[in-house]
């Protein structure tokens, strides 16, 4: 992808931590999350909302980027407006386009299963939007 023609949206916050059905905390990305080491949950979950982005032309391109900490690796599930997209390990950067799935009103979910997370940590290092034209896919 040529960089020059990315338009990106970034989106720190605030982000809604919840384990289990505690009640829910805000964070901003990327100032992490909260120490879950006392923590006797068994799911984290971040989750954030946000607008469609506006002016997209017809043949543009919209993907979701995660980038998490690589020594707070856990197993993850990404959602996008309640549906499971995919389950990976945070060990790495996490890219889907999600220009069909779309709607004026969109949410991210993060899922962490806590009881396979290193020092039972998840951090989100950055959060964005990135708009292309498919020519430069």
């Amino acid at each position: 992808m040529n960089p020059a023609s990315v338009h990106v949206i970034r989106l720190h916050g605030p982000w809604e931590v919840r384990v289990d059905e505690s009640p829910a905390g805000r964070i901003r990305v990327p100032d992490g999350t909260p120490d879950l080491s006392e923590c006797s949950g068994s799911e984290l979950k971040l989750s954030r909302k946000f607008n469609s982005p506006t002016s997209l032309l017809p043949d543009q391109n919209v993907d979701l980027v995660i980038e998490f900490d690589p020594e707070k690796q856990a197993e993850v599930d990404l959602l996008f407006n309640s549906e499971v997209k995919l389950s990976a390990t945070t060990d790495a950067e996490i890219r889907m386009s999600i220009r069909r799935d779309l709607k004026p009103h969109n949410l991210i979910e993060v899922r962490c299963h806590l009881e396979s997370a290193v020092q039972r940590r998840i951090c989100i290092v950055s959060a964005r939007l990135e708009i292309a034209p498919p020519s430069d896919r």
